[in-house]
């Protein structure tokens, strides 16, 4: 989050911006646990082409993030 400055929790969009933002990590965290489950419940291990995945899929929740911060910068002060 460089370049952000804190965020306005006073601001009437501020509980918007938190729900959207606790919907886009709890979605990230339900793909993880999905592509992680099966090396989880047998207590392997994650291959190689798995942790290419969960890395793919931090690097996205990071541009979604990104994009909600934009799409809020208001809310936040510099």
């Amino acid at each position: 989050m460089s370049g952000r400055g804190r965020v306005n929790k006073h601001h009437p969009d501020y509980l918007k911006y938190v729900d959207e933002f606790n919907s886009l990590r709890d979605e990230w965290a339900r793909k993880e646990d999905e592509i992680l489950y099966p090396f989880i419940s047998t207590g392997k291990r994650p291959d190689k082409l798995t942790t290419k995945a969960v890395e793919r899929l931090y690097k996205q929740f990071g541009k979604d993030a990104r994009a909600l911060q934009d799409r809020y910068s208001y809310l936040f002060e510099k």
